[in-house]
C-alpha cells in the first residue's frame, strides 16, 4: 500500500528577507518619501503579481535590471521513456494506493515552467535561482488547463 510521507522544512531559507531590503531603503531614502514597511511590503507584493500575471495572461517576457537575463514561461516536450523524468500525481496516487504520473494530455504532453535565461556580469550567477512561489504556479496551472485560453509559449 502506497501512504506518502509528512510534508518536510522548506528546502530553501532565505539570506534576505523584505526586512532587510526595507532598512537599505529607510537609509537611502529621501525622508519626504519614506513610507511604512506595511506600505513598502504591499509595493512589494503588487509589483511582483503583476509581473508574475504578464508573464502567465499575456506570454510576455520580463527582462531582469542591471543586465541579468529574462524571466519568462518555457515550454517542452515531456520524455515518456524515463519514469524518473515524470512527476507524480500524488492525489490520485492516494486514491488508487499506486503511483500515478501526471501526462500533461490537457497540454498536448507539453510541460511548463517559469525559466530565468541566466546572463550579465556577475559572477557566479548559476549558483542563483528562481523559484515561483506557490501561488504563481497555481495561476500557471488554472490558464493551462483553461479551455478558451489560446495562448502559446515558447520553447
Amino acid at each position: 500500500m502506497f501512504k506518502p510521507g509528512k510534508r518536510g522544512k522548506r528546502k530553501l531559507i532565505a539570506d534576505y528577507t523584505l526586512k532587510d531590503v526595507y532598512e537599505v531603503y529607510k537609509e537611502s531614502s529621501i525622508p519626504q518619501l519614506l513610507v511604512s514597511f506595511k506600505t513598502f511590503k504591499n509595493i512589494c507584493k503588487d509589483f511582483n503579481y503583476q509581473i508574475i500575471e504578464d508573464l502567465v495572461k499575456n506570454n510576455k517576457t520580463f527582462k531582469i535590471p542591471s543586465r541579468l537575463g529574462n524571466l519568462r514561461i518555457k515550454k517542452s516536450k515531456m520524455n515518456y521513456n524515463d519514469k524518473n523524468k515524470l512527476k507524480v500525481d500524488w492525489k490520485s496516487s492516494r486514491e488508487e494506493n499506486k503511483l500515478v504520473y501526471h501526462l500533461n494530455d490537457h497540454t498536448d504532453g507539453y510541460k511548463y515552467r517559469f525559466w530565468w535565461e541566466k546572463r550579465g556580469p556577475i559572477q557566479n550567477l548559476s549558483a542563483y535561482s528562481f523559484t515561483p512561489i506557490r501561488m504563481h504556479k497555481r495561476m500557471l496551472s488554472e490558464v493551462l488547463k483553461d479551455k478558451n485560453n489560446n495562448i502559446d509559449y515558447f520553447m
